[in-house]
């Protein structure tokens, strides 16, 4: 793979833009991680790959029914990792 200056400058680009959507709101999703990862790959010109591991798309709709269960808004507020640097 040959990573020319335009790619270098693509990627800080893309990460950069990235970085200022994903920290407004202080926290960065698992959503906000794979688009990164799918942009980067999209720079560089590498075919991505998705392999979502047995059991794990099940696991999901059970959290989502148990949260529907309790009433709570939203899943995805807390599909979020934070760290404090």
């Amino acid at each position: 793979m040959d990573i020319t200056i335009f790619k270098i400058f693509a990627i800080f680009g893309v990460v950069s833009t990235w970085a200022n959507k994903a920290f407004a709101d202080g926290k960065i999703s698992v959503q906000e991680g794979i688009e990164l990862v799918a942009e980067l790959a999209d720079v560089l010109g590498i075919p991505l790959e998705w392999d979502v591991p047995e059991g794990v798309l099940e696991a999901t709709q059970d959290i989502r029914e148990a949260h529907d269960a309790l009433g709570r808004d939203s899943p995805e507020a807390e599909d979020t990792v934070e760290h404090d640097a």
